[in-house]
């Protein structure tokens, strides 16, 4: 089952919180992330809406791609609740809660 977007709307999925790194010895160690903020969450686009008609009739196309990471407030979007253990939380936001994203 794919899951795609409507108008200007993004798929992303959350980026979490804690980090695991395992030691040498085999230890797990939890550590925050580097995107953990408190106001604000980080995430990974998954899938892209095809854009809106504005007043105009002219087209607005999306802003962003599939595999940025976006930068928006801790509550905008609808979380998606499907069970796949492959992906972690996924939220549907719309591009106008969209703050920025993160240049790799």
């Amino acid at each position: 089952m794919n899951i795609i977007p409507s108008r200007d709307n993004y798929l992303v999925e959350i980026l979490e919180d804690v980090a695991e790194k395992t030691s040498s010895g085999g230890i797990i160690i939890k550590e925050a992330n580097e995107y953990r903020t408190k106001t604000t969450k980080f995430g990974k686009i998954l899938a892209v809406g095809n854009g809106f008609l504005e007043e105009k009739n002219e087209h607005i196309h999306m802003t962003y791609q599939v595999d940025a990471v976006v930068i928006f407030p801790q509550f905008s979007g609808s979380q998606v609740d499907i069970d796949y253990s492959r992906i972690g939380k996924l939220y549907v936001i719309n591009q106008s809660q969209i703050q920025g994203h993160v240049e790799k």
